[in-house]
């Protein structure tokens, strides 16, 4: 009987585990990676949502969403509070000095989002100009030894794409640094802006994690899982194509 017990206690601890809530934190003002549906309140969509959604189905575990500022998500996860991030991350050696990385599950390139009538042919087009980047984003560092290079280039970094989209809009910015299919998608609703795409190499986004988690395994599987099934390229060809 008393075997039973532990034997009965442990089963119900493993199915404890593995039923627990997956808390994912993303940050969602970046379509079409993660944004909200403005159909539904408080409905989050995009890639990485839908992404997120089915490495959860692979590991058999309830997706929970927590919305938060771009600043805020990798302190959230380092002091537990969220079980991991999907927010169109790409690993950096600063970063990865308190966080790890997954495996790349898609590259993502540059491109600008300009205002109206800004013909650009170069990037030394750019001197003179002000360009908005969300603070502390893949793209930040970039924009940052741009200005280094290129002469009275102004840099406007903070933590909202929406409000930057708004700057480009109504002038009060030259252009906004961005991934490519996130201005593919603002250039769907305001047809009369602009782009410019960046001759760079992509950079491969990531979901982070914590130092040492077990979990980094089962979601590189996942993600491993869902490449070989069609599934991510799938989604791409639903959100970023």
């Amino acid at each position: 009987m008393k075997i039973l017990s532990i034997i009965l206690s442990l089963f119900l601890s493993i199915y404890s585990f593995a039923a627990k809530d997956l808390i994912v934190g993303i940050c969602a003002d970046n379509p079409p990676f993660e944004f909200v549906d403005q159909t539904k309140r408080d409905f989050f969509v995009g890639f990485d949502v839908d992404l997120i959604n089915a490495i959860g189905e692979e590991l058999g575990r309830k997706v929970k969403i927590q919305n938060m500022k771009f600043s805020s998500l990798l302190p959230a996860l380092t002091s537990n509070r969220i079980d991991l991030v999907i927010s169109g991350i790409s690993a950096t050696k600063e970063r990865s000095q308190n966080v790890t990385f997954s495996k790349g599950y898609i590259n993502a390139s540059m491109s600008f989002l300009l205002k109206k009538n800004f013909k650009i042919k170069s990037l030394n087009d750019l001197e003179g100009k002000i360009i908005g980047v969300q603070a502390g984003s893949n793209w930040h560092l970039f924009a940052f030894d741009l200005s280094k290079k290129i002469k009275d280039l102004r840099i406007k970094a903070i933590e909202d794409n929406l409000l930057l989209v708004e700057d480009v809009k109504a002038g009060r910015i030259d252009g906004l640094l961005l991934e490519k299919p996130q201005v593919k998608r603002f250039l769907s609703m305001y047809t009369y802006l602009e782009s410019f795409d960046i001759k760079e190499p992509g950079k491969p986004l990531s979901i982070v994690l914590r130092k040492n988690d077990p979990l980094e395994k089962q979601v590189n599987a996942a993600i491993d899982s869902l490449k070989k099934k069609g599934i991510i390229d799938s989604l791409a060809k639903k959100w970023l194509r």
